[in-house]
């Protein structure tokens, strides 16, 4: 699957869909101020991750506001805020009954939604940035961590996340495989 010019090869223990095109998200986004949704949505039996894409790759410079953890237009924001809509979707796709369900909404959905409420399951949320954002003060290294504690404090309470990992292309994860087109 390609996302931000990205090939994505989602290991075979997970069935992976493109969450931010599917039909049913884009109905749903409308009646919903800045709904937005994550890029992937990938599952197994127990469980789920949520993947959001930024390539950057190019464009470091005027996403450079972006990199810096907490402010209100910071990766770590916008990526807690789409997947908390992700979840509202989710779960409002699973509110009808059997004949007023809309087509649109796919097997995928219905097993995702299942993986987020089954006991157990694992959450994690991950974000992949790639661009060259070494700077003076802090290397990119520094800067993902910092974005990943951020990232991690915003589900802290309210949604039971195992993992938050922000990762670029030299980092070796579970998840997929991704090479730059």
């Amino acid at each position: 699957m390609i996302e931000s010019n990205i090939d994505f090869c989602f290991k075979d223990k997970f069935t992976a869909f493109k969450f931010d095109e599917t039909e049913y998200y884009k109905k749903y986004t409308n009646g919903i101020k800045e709904g937005k949704g994550v890029g992937f949505i990938a599952f197994s039996d127990k469980e789920i991750v949520f993947v959001e894409v930024k390539n950057c790759m190019g464009h470091e410079k005027e996403n450079e506001y972006r990199i810096h953890a907490g402010n209100e237009n910071s990766f770590d924001v916008e990526v807690s805020q789409k997947v908390n809509c992700t979840l509202a979707c989710l779960t409002a796709s699973q509110t009808f009954d059997e004949f007023n369900k809309p087509k649109c909404i796919s097997s995928e959905f219905v097993r995702s939604f299942n993986c987020v409420v089954m006991p157990n399951c694992e959450i994690s949320v991950i974000l992949y940035l790639e661009g060259d954002f070494n700077m003076k003060t802090r290397n990119k290294k520094m800067i993902m961590s910092a974005l990943q504690e951020k990232l991690k404090n915003h589900f802290k309470g309210w949604l039971n996340v195992q993992r938050v990992k922000v990762i670029d292309s030299t980092v070796e994860n579970r998840y997929f495989d991704a090479k730059q087109m």
